[in-house]
């Protein structure tokens, strides 16, 4: 499989007639561009080199016509010619050629020939065609001239161009399990899409290979060399795999934890904060100074030196002002100056002020009040005088929330157009107060100590963290709980997973008690059927008993006659005509007796067949006794095993608690809230409705400043000066490349992938059409190959999915078959028959008792995994069903098809449920959200189609 590829194009079996036709077209440019020799060699050709060998000119040609049929996995007539050693080898007919002697070699006679041993054959299903005469002309040369083996040279490789920008039809697409992150190929580029709120607009990067850009001589976005075919998603959405020409790649998300660039910049801060556009950061130094830094460069901006440390920081609501409070109580102003050069200006104070106490955690409200914490947790409220041409600014100590104590945490927000204050207490409240007046206008009862407080940029949501670890986001106009969380992603992945380990037992356990009843019906039948025959076996005893009396009377009858025929003869003169008469009563009543034997028999016969009909009753009673006893035994060991199972659910739900959170901060975009916790993690949640996103590891444990900024970064420090970042955006990175067009563990076009269920493993369906499938699992931690099942099809394999336990992988492919081979020892692989044509589409319920999969014969058809019998099969399609998905744990079946529209059945009964209109073009892929109500689809014109599932609403068209 290692060797050199000869050039070709070839075909994906997964592309309807109308993308056929597209790549037709699309061939005049070819990314896959062969040299002069590879598909036919003219006279001209092979007459200037010299001289021929098996590597440079023979091969091409066997390769096109020949190879397909023979070769190490189809060798048809026991032949192999993918190598010079196999094809000197020959085959069943014995040697292939003889040296020197053209035209007695065997191959030269089947290309030539002129009968029904013509090769290829006439009526060949691979699209194999006659050598011309040039073709044979070439052979022969080479035979007679020695057949050298020859060397490959460098015209024979592969000679990549890039995909027209015209061609970006949509094969393949997968998406994580809460329906946030979608990821699409368009031709040979793969995007990422990220939704934090499916509604809103997406963030999009697209997944870069510099080295395919550099091969292709293109700078247009490249994710392979050659049409993608296969995306898969991690269970974690960390991971992206894409697959290419026998090359696969690995994509991990850029998100940190990172302690370089402008985290590095804001070690030793006493205190950070953002500036309102999210461009900039100031932050307070241990060297009684303010950083003011570009958060898109990186770079210092301005430097603004202070007489004593800094505690507190904010800006004014346009960015051109900051206050800061130092601790030897005084607050001090700084204009700031534009700075196009970008180089560090020293910015001094127009005005220090002398105030009581030390302030910390300062906020402008309106530009002109400033509210800060003092030492002692209450809330100093001063209101400020702009600075006019007599006197500078000023701020004057005024009397509000003069009954606030043990105040933790405060920010801004507006209702109606108006400042509010929300004022986070240790009581477990968070008061909602009038910025103009200082009135409290309500109050949010959190309902424990809260920690921490923060509006959205949209001034729609308010959060408040708990000490008990409980974050509850309300609505900013009126105080109403939108959500709570005590939950974050890793650990409700946890709790998914032990609750779908439980529900799938109590599936198992319920489809076993249902055929308790069928099994106890089945036995009663056995017990009527065997009285029916005991009462038809007493009945013919009473028939045999009657026969046995008819046959005695007989044998008297005849012992009788006997004795008259005796006396008869001892008269014999006297009476003749008297024995004769006798004589024929005699044979008359032997018949008789014959005939009273016959009847014995037969109902001794039948007597025999009902006791052999009795003892097979017998048995199938106790057979079904049996049974019925196995099934309860293991009706028992499920039920147990579902109780041992929804315990673990249940304490896994009931013990599940975040570490409590610290800080929080909602992102730029107000789509995401993001929460810093005292075991240096970091975790995002979905804003508007509080679904965990995910969870970032490695930072430290004592933060005291977090902040967002416009380009989807969180930056937060500690205590003893330490920086931290995170990048909440869209970004991703190659990890790792496995194999490539030369040297690669896969033998083709890699067209199907999947993830294992804990992310540790990937599994690889790949093969040459028209001769294999091969299946094979990679370890993705170092990318070794840890099982290689060989070629489990006898096409090319077009999708592969894990079992939802992990223990099976299902494979469909283009010889219509789908096959479920175990993971775990040699066991031949089960095998799932009944599609007329290629298998494109797969998916297991989550249950793992159906397979459901769509076809190119225009069909679904859902499998029962136990029987391997096909349950139902779903017709209505028009042209091909290009891809299937299971919408998350319920019997809704999602599909994908080349008649322009994607579909939702109910998979238990086949009815059709709604079409998902829109799409004017063939679909190829489809994937549904396990968590949301959102579907996607996309195919031949690369729009991205997204629909709301429950009724059927496009909610976006991405092209």
């Amino acid at each position: 499989m290692n060797a050199p590829q000869i050039p070709r194009i070839v075909f994906p079996h997964c592309f309807p007639s109308a993308s056929f036709k597209a790549l037709r077209r699309w061939a005049a440019y070819t990314c896959l561009a062969a040299t002069a020799c590879c598909s036919s060699i003219t006279g001209q050709a092979w007459a200037q080199s010299s001289p021929l060998d098996f590597a440079n000119h023979v091969q091409p040609v066997l390769q096109a016509n020949c190879v397909a049929c023979h070769n190490q996995h189809k060798s048809e007539g026991g032949l192999n010619l993918e190598s010079f050693e196999w094809m000197m080898k020959g085959g069943d007919s014995g040697p292939s050629l003889t040296v020197g002697k053209a035209m007695e070699s065997e191959i030269l006679k089947r290309v030539t020939a002129e009968d029904d041993s013509l090769m290829p054959p006439a009526d060949n299903t691979v699209g194999a065609k006659h050598l011309d005469a040039a073709q044979i002309e070439m052979l022969q040369a080479w035979i007679n001239t020695g057949a050298l083996a020859g060397t490959a040279n460098a015209m024979t490789r592969l000679q990549w161009k890039a995909i027209p920008d015209s061609v970006r039809p949509m094969y393949a697409m997968d998406t994580s399990t809460d329906g946030q992150t979608v990821v699409a190929s368009r031709g040979n580029q793969v995007t990422v899409y990220r939704w934090p709120s499916i509604t809103g607009a997406a963030d999009t990067f697209s997944l870069v290979d510099p080295a395919v850009q550099a091969q292709l001589q293109s700078t247009a976005p490249a994710t392979h060399l050659d049409l993608i075919q296969s995306i898969a998603v991690s269970p974690d959405a960390m991971r992206i795999a894409t697959g290419g020409f026998r090359d696969v790649k690995i994509w991990r998300r850029e998100v940190g934890p990172g302690s370089e660039g402008l985290a590095s910049m804001l070690r030793g801060s006493r205190a950070i904060v953002g500036s309102p556009d999210g461009l900039t950061v100031a932050h307070a130094t241990q060297t009684q100074s303010i950083a003011i830094l570009r958060t898109d460069t990186g770079r210092l901006s301005h430097r603004l030196e202070c007489p004593a440390p800094v505690d507190g920081l904010a800006w004014t609501s346009n960015g051109q002002r900051i206050l800061a409070a130092t601790n030897d109580a005084k607050v001090l102003q700084f204009e700031l100056v534009s700075n196009p050069t970008d180089t560090v200006l020293q910015v001094f104070p127009s005005t220090t002020i002398a105030i009581e106490q030390p302030l910390t955690c300062l906020l402008i409200l309106d530009d002109t009040s400033l509210i800060g914490m003092t030492p002692d947790r209450k809330l100093q409220w001063w209101t400020i005088a702009a600075a006019t041409e007599t006197s500078p600014w000023s701020i004057q100590k005024t009397e509000r929330l003069a009954d606030a104590s043990n105040v933790v945490a405060f920010c801004r927000f507006e209702e109606a157009g108006q400042s509010r204050l929300a004022v986070a207490t240790a009581d477990g409240s968070v008061r909602i107060v009038a910025g103009n007046e200082g009135t409290t206008l309500r109050t949010l009862a959190h309902g424990a100590p809260v920690v921490d407080v923060a509006a959205s940029g949209d001034h729609s949501k308010l959060t408040s963290l708990g000490a008990d670890g409980v974050i509850k986001t309300w609505n900013a106009t009126d105080g109403s709980l939108m959500w709570e969380q005590h939950l974050d992603y890793d650990t409700q992945r946890a709790i998914d997973r032990t609750e779908s380990l439980a529900a799938r037992q109590k599936s198992s356990l319920d489809r076993s008690l249902a055929r308790v009843p069928e099994l106890e019906k089945a036995k009663q039948g056995e017990v009527e059927a065997q009285g029916k025959l005991e009462t038809a076996k007493t009945q013919m005893m009473e028939e045999l008993s009657k026969k046995q009396a008819e046959l005695e009377t007989q044998d008297k009858n005849v012992a009788e006659g006997e004795a008259a025929v005796a006396a008869a003869k001892l008269a014999v003169e006297e009476a003749m005509k008297k024995v004769e008469q006798v004589q024929k009563d005699l044979e008359a009543r032997q018949q008789q007796k014959l005939a009273a034997q016959k009847a014995k028999q037969e109902v001794e016969t039948k007597i025999g067949t009902l006791e052999k009909n009795l003892a097979g009753a017998v048995q199938a009673i106790e057979r079904a006794a049996t049974g019925i006893a196995n099934l309860q035994s293991k009706v028992e060991q499920e039920q147990q095993r579902f109780q041992e199972l929804e315990k673990v659910a249940t304490e896994t739900k009931a013990q599940a608690r975040s570490t409590p959170a610290v800080l929080t901060r909602f992102t730029r975009d107000h789509r995401s809230l993001i929460t810093a916790h005292s075991d240096g993690t970091l975790h995002v949640y979905q804003a508007d409705r509080g679904t965990p996103q995910a969870v970032f590891g490695g930072g430290f444990t004592n933060y005291v400043g977090m902040l967002t900024t416009q380009d989807g970064r969180v930056l937060a420090v500690t205590a003893d000066g330490r920086a931290m970042g995170w990048s909440l955006g869209n970004r991703w990175a190659l990890e790792r490349t496995l194999g490539n067009a030369s040297e690669s563990l896969f033998s083709d076009r890699v067209t199907a992938l999947d993830w294992s269920d804990d992310g540790a493993m990937l599994a690889v369906g790949s093969g040459e059409p028209s001769r294999f499938g091969d299946l094979k699992l990679i370890r993705v931690a170092d990318g070794v190959m840890v099982k290689d099942w060989g070629p489990v099809h006898s096409d090319s394999i077009l999708v592969v999915r894990f079992s939802p336990d992990g223990t099976m992988i299902a494979t469909g492919a283009a010889d219509k078959l789908i096959r479920v081979n175990r993971l775990e020892g040699d066991a031949s692989p089960r095998t799932l028959e009944g599609h007329t044509h290629h298998v494109l589409g797969l998916a297991w319920h989550d249950d793992g008792h159906w397979i459901a999969s769509g076809s190119a014969d225009n069909t679904v058809k859902i499998w029962d995994v136990e029987s391997g019998t096909a349950a139902r099969t779903i017709p209505g399609f028009g042209k091909e069903v290009t891809a299937v998905a299971f919408v998350g744990r319920t019997n809704q079946l999602i599909s994908s098809s080349a008649d322009h529209q994607s579909r939702l059945h109910d998979a238990g009964n086949g009815s059709l449920i709604r079409a998902l209109a829109g799409p004017s073009d063939a679909l190829y892929c489809a994937v549904a959200a396990g968590k949301s109500p959102v579907a996607f689809a996309g195919g031949q014109d690369g729009v991205l189609w997204v629909w709301q599932l429950d009724n059927g609403q496009v909610l976006q068209q991405i092209k």
